[in-house]
């Protein structure tokens, strides 16, 4: 998903955008978990500086949360 606008605050079809395709990242989390079993897993996510790589961490966190998962965020900075 990519978004840019000339303002401090994403386009609301962007964040549309951006909470549709939490989702599906969720969803298949989900999916791969249940093939883990009880096993915890990785999702490293990969960027240049400034690209927002933080708020999609914390996002994706807070959206596998309300699934009730254990979620762990480390900043590798």
């Amino acid at each position: 998903v990519q978004c840019r606008s000339g303002s401090a605050r994403p386009p609301q079809g962007c964040l549309r955008g951006v909470s549709a395709w939490l989702d599906r990242l969720a969803a298949e989390v989900q999916a791969r978990r249940s093939h883990a079993s009880e096993r915890s897993f990785l999702i490293a996510l990969a960027g240049g500086v400034a690209s927002g790589k933080s708020t999609v961490a914390k996002a994706l966190a807070s959206r596998l949360r309300k699934d009730g998962l254990t979620v762990q965020v480390v900043a590798t900075d």
